[in-house]
């Protein structure tokens, strides 16, 4: 969805045409009313172009593009503040206010997942409709009065050209019709390879001891501010397991190909904001044994599907895609699928937050 939307919104803003007369906050004025209305032609005048729907939306991908960037755009409002003028060139301040995408792309991730695998098995499900559902599925979120919103403060650039100001438009702009979305993923990638970067020497603990994670072990999800707090996990129990009943797509057992081990996990949220025990825990467990060798977590790996929210919907618990609030407590599961000669040695790691485990 980023680079859908992103391309197509840079492409209608990067066309040219022209304009006459009006100083550069009401060209400014101009330009986001055509925007929000999605009369594309209207903005390519202030923008500096022509031809947007013939040579930008002709396709059915593009078709599908635009109705979500007419989402988007219809959300928008703005307010025009100082303006700066210097010869031919000019900065007007806008405090733009939209549909931040980021939040709404990590809801949808969480809630998407289970269901695209779903449909991966179902007979009567063709791409296209799984296509068609995921698009309407973002234009509902879009759409919702309740839907989450940003704000950014943007330097709208202007240039003159044959006695006319024009828009000029850059990714700071484009970062505010679209959310913030590429600069709050920057911002993810940094705090990402912060949190991946340093590794603390492993402490180990025992079945049903607590331990405590500092949000800077944590990785934070889409669109998450600077994590402050901590949490409190407990790996409960553990078991093997020669198949888990598949608890969504109605399929019946899931088989290893060598044998399941079902790791039962709680994790109190004493962060600033909710946390989403699948990608901010389990993605960063491994099990390795006597040899040195390590296993991921078995989810979407074969034909296993959401195997650890199966595992633990059937033990009573929440699936770890859900989120923890802050102040609340969640017990989850994670599953491994190891070989039938993994005996010896086996432990549970999560190395940036420190942490050894054994299992026997």
């Amino acid at each position: 969805m980023r680079k859908l939307v992103g391309a197509l919104l840079l492409s209608l803003l990067l066309t040219a045409g022209c304009s006459s007369g009006p100083p550069p906050e009401k060209v400014t004025r101009d330009f986001f009313d055509a925007m929000i209305r999605s009369d594309f032609e209207t903005a390519a005048k202030f923008a500096g172009g022509a031809n947007i729907k013939e040579d930008v939306l002709k396709t059915t991908e593009d078709e599908q593009s635009e109705r979500l960037a007419k989402s988007i755009l219809a959300r928008i409002t703005y307010e025009v503040g100082d303006k700066k003028v210097e010869g031919n060139k000019a900065e007007v301040s806008v405090k733009v206010t939209a549909p931040d995408l980021l939040r709404i792309t990590s809801k949808a991730m969480s809630e998407l997942l289970p269901m695209a695998f779903a449909m991966a098995f179902s007979e009567n499900q063709s791409q296209e409709k799984t296509d068609a559902l995921f698009q309407q599925y973002f234009e509902n979120a879009i759409n919702d009065p309740n839907a989450p919103m940003t704000t950014s403060d943007v330097k709208v650039k202007l240039e003159k050209k044959d006695g006319s100001w024009i828009v000029k438009p850059d990714d700071e702009l484009l970062n505010a019709l679209t959310g913030n979305m590429t600069k709050a993923f920057d911002e993810l990638d940094n705090k990402a390879g912060k949190a991946e970067g340093a590794v603390l020497p492993l402490t180990d603990r025992a079945i049903g001891e607590p331990f405590t994670v500092p949000a800077s072990k944590l990785n934070p999800t889409i669109g998450q501010p600077d994590l402050t707090g901590d949490i409190k996990v407990t790996v409960e129990e553990y078991e093997f397991s020669a198949s888990i009943r598949d608890a969504f797509t109605g399929r019946g057992t899931i088989e290893p190909r060598g044998r399941f081990l079902v790791i039962y996990y709680s994790v109190a949220n004493d962060l600033n904001v909710e946390m989403q025990p699948a990608t901010q825990i389990s993605d960063y467990l491994y099990i390795t044994d006597a040899q040195g060798r390590r296993w991921k977590k078995a989810d979407y790996t074969a034909d296993y599907g959401g195997v650890s929210g199966s595992a633990a919907v059937a033990k009573g618990h929440r699936q770890p895609e859900e989120f923890v609030q802050p102040g609340f407590k969640n017990t989850t599961a994670v599953v491994f699928d190891l070989p039938q000669d993994a005996t010896d040695g086996l432990a549970l790691v999560w190395e940036h937050a420190g942490i050894r485990i054994a299992l026997q």
